[in-house]
C-alpha cells in the first residue's frame, strides 16, 4: 500500500496509531472505495475494490479509469463522472452492467477537493435473484392465464392485485379493479356484506377465505352461484 501513501497525507489527524486504525478500517470496508484525482488516476483502492475491480499496484497512480475500464467510456456511468465534476454534486447510478467482469454495479460518486471517491459494491447476486423472480412471475401469468378457472390475488385491504383474464371477462373488466370496494360490486347486492365478513374474518384470523356466493356476470347480467376459495399468503415474520 506504499503506493496510495499520497492520498492518506491530505488525511492524517496527526496522530500516528489513529491514522493506522483508519486507513485498516477503510481497507477493510464491505464496499469498493476508490479515490481518483482530478485527471480521472486512481490513487486509492480499498481490498474490496482490489478484488472486484482487478486492480494492480502498478495500476495506482498511473493508469486512468477509461484506460483500465475502457468499456466504461460512452456509458451513462461515465457521463455520472464527468456529472459530478462539473456540478459538484453526488450521483448515483444503480445497476451498471459492466460486460467484462460479467457483473452488476451500484455505484455512488462524490466530489472531493482534489477528484472523486467512488464507493460502489457488486449486485450481482441481487440482480441475478430479480431477473429470477421476474421469470418466475412471467411463467406463473402464463399458466393463470391458460387456466380454464377464474384465478385472483388480493392483498388483505380487499385491493385485487392480479385476475386472469377469464374472471376479468365475467366481471367485465379490462383492467385490475383499484380497491376492494369496487371488486365487491362485482357482488350479487345480497351477498356484499357476508362477502366483506368472511374476507375480514380470514384476513384477521389466517383461516383459508372460503365461500360461496354470486357474482353477476356482466355480458348479459346473469347472477351465477360461485364457489371462491384463497388461501393466505404470509411473508417471513408470519404476516398475510
Amino acid at each position: 500500500m506504499a503506493d496510495n501513501a499520497a492520498v492518506w497525507s491530505a488525511e492524517k489527524t496527526g496522530n500516528a496509531p489513529l491514522d493506522a486504525a483508519l486507513r485498516h478500517v477503510v481497507d477493510g470496508l464491505p464496499d469498493a472505495l476508490l479515490l481518483l484525482d482530478e485527471d480521472w488516476r486512481i490513487l486509492y483502492a480499498n481490498q474490496t475494490a482490489r478484488r472486484i475491480s482487478h486492480i494492480q499496484p502498478e495500476n495506482l497512480n498511473r493508469e486512468t479509469l477509461w484506460e483500465l475500464y475502457p468499456k466504461i467510456v460512452g456509458t451513462h456511468l461515465e457521463r455520472a463522472y464527468r456529472e459530478v465534476v462539473a456540478t459538484r454534486t453526488e450521483r448515483a447510478v444503480d445497476a451498471f452492467y459492466y460486460e467484462p467482469f460479467k457483473t452488476w454495479f451500484d455505484v455512488r460518486i462524490q466530489p472531493m477537493d482534489y477528484g472523486v471517491a467512488v464507493h460502489y459494491r457488486d449486485v450481482t447476486a441481487r440482480h441475478l435473484k430479480e431477473d429470477e423472480l421476474r421469470a418466475s412471475e412471467q411463467r406463473y401469468r402464463v399458466l393463470a392465464e391458460l387456466n380454464p378457472q377464474a384465478l385472483w390475488t388480493a392483498d388483505v385491504q380487499g385491493r385485487v392485485l392480479y385476475a386472469n383474464q377469464r374472471f376479468l371477462e365475467y366481471i367485465g373488466k379490462d383492467f385490475v379493479p383499484e380497491d376492494g370496494t369496487e371488486y365487491l360490486q362485482c357482488f350479487f347486492e345480497e351477498d356484499r356484506e357476508r362477502v366483506l365478513l368472511i374476507w375480514s374474518h380470514s384476513v384477521a384470523t389466517g383461516e383459508d377465505y372460503v365461500i360461496d356466493a354470486r357474482l353477476v356476470r356482466a355480458s348479459d347480467g346473469a347472477v351465477r352461484w360461485w364457489h371462491l376459495r384463497a388461501l393466505p399468503v404470509r411473508d417471513d415474520t408470519g404476516a398475510i
